[in-house]
C-alpha cells in the first residue's frame, strides 16, 4: 500500500509539473497585453486619421472647395486680431533679431521630424537631407511639408510662402508677413491619405497631418495655441506637372 500510495503522488505531482509548464507566465501574460494594447492604439489612430482625412476631403471637395478653407482660416485669424480666441493666450516679447540657437534649453528638445505610417502604429526621425526612408511614390509632397516646417524655424516668410500655389492664393489665400524664428520642436507628420482633386491640372493631392509644439510662442507664426501646446493641421499638397504645392491647411483641435 505505501508504495502505491507513493506511486500516486508522483503521478499528481508529474500532472501539476505538466499543468504548471503550460500555464503562461507573467511576463508573457503581461507582454501579450502590450501587444493587443498597442494593436489596439494603432487601430485607433488609424481610424482617428480615416475620419478626419473624410473630412477635410469632403471640405476639399465640396461645393466651395478650397476656398472655403482658405477663407475659414482668414475668418479665424481676422476674428483673433480683434480679440476674440486668441487674446486669452499669453504669447512671450516679440524679438525679431533674437537667435534661437543661443536658447539652449530649446536646443535640447527634440527637433527631428519624425513621419508616423497610418496602421504600422509607428513613427521614425527622418532623414530631411534625402529623405531617402520616405515612400516614392508621395516623397515630393513630403517634402514641401519639410520645407514648411524649416521655413517657420528659421523666420523665412518669402521661402514659406513660395511652397504654397496659385490656386491658394487665387481663392484668397494671404501670404505670411514678416515673423521670428520659430522654437518648433515635437514635430510628426502622418499621412492620412490621397486622392485625385477634379482641378485643373492637378495629378494628385496627398493630405497631412502635421502637429509640433512651439517654446516661447510669441504670436508672429501661429497666434491661435500658447506655448508648448499643440493644435494639429492638416495639409492638401497637390502635384501639378510634377510640382508639388500645398493647396490648403485646416486647423483641428488641441491634439492629445
Amino acid at each position: 500500500m505505501p508504495g502505491k500510495f507513493t506511486k500516486s503522488v508522483k503521478k499528481i505531482e508529474k500532472e501539476s509539473d505538466f499543468a504548471a509548464d503550460r500555464q503562461p507566465s507573467q511576463q508573457t501574460v503581461r507582454e501579450t497585453d502590450e501587444n493587443a494594447d498597442r494593436k489596439r492604439r494603432s487601430k485607433k489612430t488609424v481610424i482617428i486619421l480615416i475620419a478626419l482625412s473624410v473630412a477635410f476631403v469632403a471640405l476639399y471637395f465640396g461645393i466651395q472647395g478650397i476656398a472655403s478653407l482658405v477663407k475659414e482660416r482668414i475668418r479665424r485669424e481676422e476674428s483673433e486680431k480683434k480679440g476674440s480666441g486668441s487674446s486669452k493666450i499669453s504669447f512671450y516679447p516679440v524679438n525679431y533679431s533674437e537667435n534661437i540657437e543661443n536658447d539652449e534649453t530649446y536646443m535640447g528638445l527634440d527637433r527631428n521630424i519624425y513621419f508616423e505610417e497610418p496602421g504600422l502604429g509607428t513613427r521614425y526621425a527622418v532623414n530631411t537631407e534625402t529623405l531617402e526612408d520616405v515612400s516614392e511614390s508621395y516623397r515630393s509632397t513630403f517634402a514641401v511639408i519639410v520645407d514648411y516646417l524649416e521655413a517657420a524655424t528659421d523666420g523665412d516668410a518669402d521661402r514659406l510662402n513660395s511652397l504654397f500655389s496659385d490656386y491658394y492664393y487665387s481663392n484668397g489665400g494671404k501670404a505670411k508677413t514678416r515673423f521670428t524664428q520659430q522654437k518648433i520642436y515635437d514635430m510628426v507628420i502622418s499621412l492620412a491619405g490621397e486622392a485625385t482633386p477634379d482641378l485643373p491640372g492637378t495629378d494628385i493631392a496627398y493630405y497631412y497631418k502635421v502637429e509640433y509644439k512651439i517654446r516661447m510662442n510669441n504670436g508672429t507664426f501661429r497666434n491661435d495655441m500658447g506655448s508648448d501646446g499643440s493644435k494639429f493641421e492638416m495639409f492638401a499638397v497637390s502635384v501639378r506637372g510634377g510640382e508639388a504645392a500645398i493647396d490648403a491647411v485646416q486647423v483641428y483641435k488641441t491634439s492629445n
